[in-house]
């Protein structure tokens, strides 16, 4: 069964995606979208950040708050996709995972397996910050600030 999102997260992680995005086409130098890549079997995937002209993949978390063990699953299935990816197209491509938490670089950078699997394929992390409005957004959903410190440390530092 499918857990549905409250629509104010939804609203407010949607917009924090397309801030995070936005702010990478800024880093990267050209256009990035949202894709869907058909596979020869039928079957499809969707990547969050592309350009398949210049074999640019990114995948974003606009997630914030603790690490939990089901985002550590998010991401080693973010870092699976944009390895198949780049074993589907046969050619070396430029790929990351962005975050809009700094706190989980840290993990994703330190001594887990998942962060020694992502540098030895070549996964460049990537923080970007969003923007205060995004914050409020993705604060006022949440039922407890407990949730989502970081949000509110975010926005006391402002």
């Amino acid at each position: 069964m499918k857990k549905e999102n409250r629509p104010a997260e939804s609203i407010a992680q949607q917009l924090a995606e397309q801030s995070i995005r936005a702010e990478l086409e800024k880093e990267v130098g050209f256009i990035l979208r949202k894709e869907r890549f058909l596979l020869g079997d039928g079957r499809e995937l969707e990547v969050d950040a592309a350009n398949k002209d210049k074999l640019f993949f990114a995948e974003i978390c606009t997630r914030l708050g603790k690490l939990q063990p089901a985002h550590l699953e998010k991401v080693a299935s973010d870092i699976l996709k944009l390895l198949f990816i780049e074993r589907t197209l046969d050619v070396q491509c430029n790929k990351a995972l962005c975050f809009a938490n700094a706190t989980w670089k840290t993990y994703f950078q330190g001594r887990s397996w998942i962060a020694a699997a992502a540098a030895s394929y070549d996964v460049r992390i990537v923080v970007v910050g969003l923007p205060e409005e995004i914050l409020l957004q993705i604060f006022a959903g949440t039922r407890s600030p407990i949730r989502c410190p970081d949000i509110a440390i975010a926005l006391s530092t402002r």
